[in-house]
């Protein structure tokens, strides 16, 4: 649960930045990114306004999560089975492997 919560920190960051590039390049500002986790409570700890006990040694990413999301970032939950990044990460069975390579455009080699 911590480990989502920084690894969507680290996704905000560069998400911020890469907003931050593409205005400058385009001239334009870009609406918010949305920003999917398939935690409920690392979800739910960026959404809450207060911060407790359990979350208080990375407050600091907490507070950043927080101030990005009002401004510039759409955080979502979403099910475990609709998380595109997941085929990069976890080992899934072949139909399910087969589809989340579908929507990420990823081709077989001819």
């Amino acid at each position: 649960m911590e480990a989502e919560c920084h690894a969507m920190c680290a996704c905000i960051r560069e998400g911020t930045w890469l907003m931050y590039l593409l205005g400058e390049i385009f001239g334009k500002v870009f609406s918010k990114s949305p920003v999917s986790c398939d935690n409920k409570t690392s979800v739910g700890w960026v959404m809450r306004t207060s911060v407790t006990d359990q979350s208080k040694h990375f407050r600091p990413k907490l507070y950043f999560m927080k101030k990005q999301e009002k401004e510039e970032i759409d955080v979502r939950w979403v099910p475990s089975s609709l998380q595109k990044a997941d085929v990069m990460t976890k080992a899934s069975g072949n139909p399910q492997f087969g589809q989340q390579r579908i929507e990420l455009c990823v081709l077989d080699k001819p």
